[in-house]
């Protein structure tokens, strides 16, 4: 039997939802860190909410801010982010899935990547100084990114390969066929721009509608200017 956890999560619906009592498109906001670090807060939620007029959902990772469970990085713990499209789809009568987006940054940007291959209910993604390559990560970092990958994914990529793959969309980026926004900052040193945004930018461009906005400056995470850019992106893919 499978084991069920209690999972943190938040939830923000749009006004003009409420006051029509009308469905609202969604928006799945994966968050980035692990269960010891970058907990979700109700503004993450709630900011993407207010810009967007959509129904945004998130929820912490395994093991984290008073959440059940173990964070494996991208394992067992990415069916909290479909069990989020479910509700969704299933119990919330507000919410419209037609033209689900998925969005996430730095860890949430893997997360991202591998719930629009799992799953054929997300219509579009976006992804903010993400992570696409755990080979390439688990080399460059040298601030306890190892140490973290280690305990959550089990082993090393040299142990693990086939773990290390699996969330490396860089790999398998030929799957994806739905329209993809990537946004990150050239001097960014938790996510490098390099392996982690121009490689996958390089081989999504020839299998799908692929925008690609680099920033020249080191911020890992949006920029104010991002919002417009999602927003009308958001719009018209």
């Amino acid at each position: 039997m499978e084991k069920k956890y209690k999972i943190k999560g938040f939830i923000s619906i749009p006004v003009s939802c409420i006051e029509t009592r009308k469905p609202c498109q969604c928006m799945v906001f994966c968050n980035g860190g692990n269960s010891n670090l970058g907990y979700l807060d109700k503004s993450d939620t709630a900011m993407r909410c207010a810009v967007t007029n959509r129904v945004v959902i998130g929820c912490e990772h395994r093991g984290g801010n008073g959440t059940e469970g173990t964070d494996q990085f991208g394992g067992d713990d990415l069916d909290d982010v479909i069990r989020l499209i479910d509700f969704c789809d299933q119990v919330f009568a507000f919410a419209d899935i037609d033209d689900l987006c998925v969005e996430g940054e730095s860890r949430g940007g893997m997360m991202t990547y591998m719930t629009a291959r799992r799953d054929k209910r997300v219509k579009k993604i976006i992804v903010c100084s993400g992570l696409s390559d755990l080979f390439a990560a688990f080399d460059e970092r040298e601030d306890g990114m190892k140490e973290t990958l280690v305990r959550c994914i089990g082993g090393t990529p040299e142990e693990l390969p086939e773990e290390y793959e699996r969330r490396s969309a860089v790999y398998w980026a030929d799957e994806m066929t739905i329209p993809v926004l990537l946004i990150h900052s050239k001097g960014d040193k938790r996510a490098n721009f390099q392996t982690q945004a121009q490689a996958i930018y390089d081989k999504l461009k020839d299998s799908t509608d692929c925008t690609f906005i680099p920033h020249e400056d080191d911020v890992h995470g949006f920029h104010d200017e991002d919002i417009p850019i999602m927003v009308e992106w958001i719009e018209n893919h």
